[in-house]
């Protein structure tokens, strides 16, 4: 059974920490959560820091290991109740992970669409602040990571395209997507001008929940193909 952590219990730390100062992040509580998560993972974590704002959260830190150097990764349990999270499979695998997917969406239109323009292209993770289920461990690989992370890719035109020009874009780019083994959901926007476009952000790493989640009709986009079922195209705005 995968558990995955609720971002409520964590609106309910930092609200417990804003009204009432209520504590958290003990001395023995860390090291044991530090302690487990290294034995889960097969790494030596060390401590770095706590989470600024962590509330009453039993553990809310950043560690370190010499497998990722020069990067930090979080650990999280909000209490006895709750599950332990760590991002560690996002930190080590997900710059990989954009690399891949980047590359591959970069390649369907520089061989295929280049007469349109430059791609903004984000890679989603949808889980909240990159906690995975609760089953990954030292053995996860790559593609472990990608195949049971609720992934998703947006491909954002900075111009309004034809419907029938979109529905290839999305063929193509779904079928790079597969043949480089990155299993996600994918969603193809036309905006209806550059700056419309700029409004929906440019990340150069896997976001987050809540770093980013779609592109809204406020960003005034023309057309959509997205994957929830056969190829749907909307209309927004002029």
């Amino acid at each position: 059974m995968r558990i995955r952590f609720l971002f409520p219990v964590a609106a309910a730390a930092l609200l417990c920490a804003s009204l009432t100062g209520c504590g958290g992040n003990k001395s023995k509580v860390i090291k044991a959560s530090i302690k487990e998560c290294s034995e889960r993972y097969g790494v030596e974590f060390r401590f770095k820091k706590k989470k600024l704002f962590a509330g009453g959260a039993d553990c809310n830190v950043y560690v370190t290991c010499k497998e990722l150097p020069e990067k930090m990764v979080r650990i999280f349990r909000a209490d006895n109740h709750s599950p332990l999270c760590c991002d560690f499979i996002s930190v080590k695998y997900s710059d990989a992970l954009y690399e891949k997917t980047v590359s591959a969406v970069s390649g369907v239109n520089k061989n295929k669409y280049s007469d349109t323009s430059d791609w903004n292209i984000i890679v989603h993770e949808k889980d909240y602040n990159h906690f995975p289920p609760a089953d990954f461990d030292k053995n996860t690989t790559f593609e472990d990571y990608v195949r049971d992370t609720p992934l998703e890719t947006f491909v954002v035109i900075p111009q309004p395209l034809e419907s029938d020009i979109m529905t290839g874009i999305y063929t193509d780019v779904m079928s790079a997507l597969e043949k480089n083994g990155l299993a996600m959901d994918l969603s193809v926007y036309s905006m209806k001008d550059k700056k419309a476009a700029d409004e929906v952000g440019h990340f150069d790493h896997v976001t987050e929940r809540l770093e980013f989640s779609e592109v809204s009709s406020a960003n005034a986009y023309s057309y959509s193909v997205r994957a929830d079922g056969p190829f749907r195209i909307e209309v927004k705005g002029n």
